[in-house]
């Protein structure tokens, strides 16, 4: 009997309920355990405590930008190497390009999105099973 691996466990960020609920169910679909918070501070709490596999996070926040977390996440030991896929409809590709650079963000998820693009970041930032 072989014990299979633990499920990927991840960090949804984003302050409007409906796309962060609706981002909860597709991944918790994909055999996925997540997390959600509408805050980076709620964010940086969360993290302070668990290591995801990877973390989904919205551009624009309430208490600032998934950037600045981004930059956080990025300076903490334990999540140096944890993909981050950034949520926006902004569709400035000079930005984009810019965070992927200086922030190690995996990809963009552009809003609005659907089923197909989602399950492409997911298989591109967790690991296989």
């Amino acid at each position: 009997m072989t014990n299979a691996p633990p499920a990927p466990v991840v960090l949804v960020i984003d302050d409007e309920p409906l796309i962060r609920n609706l981002l909860c169910d597709m991944i918790e679909a994909r055999g996925c355990v997540v997390a959600a918070v509408d805050k980076i501070g709620a964010a940086r709490q969360w993290l302070a405590e668990h290591v995801p596999h990877a973390v989904f996070c919205d551009v624009m926040l309430p208490d600032g930008t998934g950037f600045e977390l981004c930059k956080w996440i990025r300076n903490q030991a334990s999540l140096k190497k944890t993909p981050l896929v950034m949520m926006t409809a902004i569709s400035d590709e000079e930005t984009a390009q810019d965070a992927v650079e200086l922030l190690g963000i995996v990809d963009f998820l552009r809003k609005p999105f659907d089923l197909s693009q989602l399950d492409g970041k997911l298989d591109k930032v967790l690991p296989a099973r």
